[in-house]
């Protein structure tokens, strides 16, 4: 793997607060069940759209085991106790080579202080040096933290999906 996909950065939220946010590797499985068990019940079903109680082994093989290319996933970590606060990550459509699936969680207590929109900036940088020029999500329709998070990244659409939202994010193109 090109060293470049494995580096590390340290990001200041708004709040102030300092995090690390890196590429996410195989070895990361506890980590990111660390991120799933600090998900309140309605931040697990906005993220999923289902109950869960656990990941699966091949959920988090799925999750962690990924190509960095077609797919790729971003953690954020507490710099000092190297703790995972979240995680973003897109999934290449394999019928339009240029948008990817999209999805973000960030731990309940770090919400409202940048670590959504710090994770998907990185991801998006690294969404368009792969090719990726669109962004999907699908969320629920009373959502307004995604659809206020999807407005940070570049020009969103939003149609009306059923009982969800389609939301489609025309990335910004931007010197990396």
């Amino acid at each position: 793997m090109p060293p470049r996909r494995r580096r590390s950065r340290t990001v200041t939220l708004r709040d102030g607060a300092s995090v690390t946010l890196r590429p996410i590797a195989p070895e990361d499985k506890a980590l990111l069940v660390g991120v799933f068990e600090r998900l309140s019940e309605q931040s697990r079903y906005r993220r999923f759209s289902m109950r869960l109680r656990e990941l699966s082994p091949a959920t988090l093989a799925y999750f962690t085991e990924v190509d960095h290319s077609d797919r790729d996933a971003i953690i954020a970590l507490e710099p000092t106790s190297g703790e995972a606060l979240g995680v973003a990550r897109y999934v290449r459509l394999s019928e339009d080579p240029e948008a990817a699936e999209i999805a973000v969680a960030v731990v309940d207590d770090w919400h409202r202080r940048g670590l959504g929109p710090a994770l998907l900036t990185e991801l998006s940088s690294r969404a368009r040096h792969e090719g990726i020029r669109r962004f999907i999500a699908l969320v629920q329709a009373d959502n307004r933290d995604a659809m206020a998070l999807a407005e940070g990244v570049g020009d969103s659409k939003f149609r009306l999906a059923g009982p969800h939202l389609e939301l489609v994010i025309q990335l910004e193109t931007r010197e990396e």
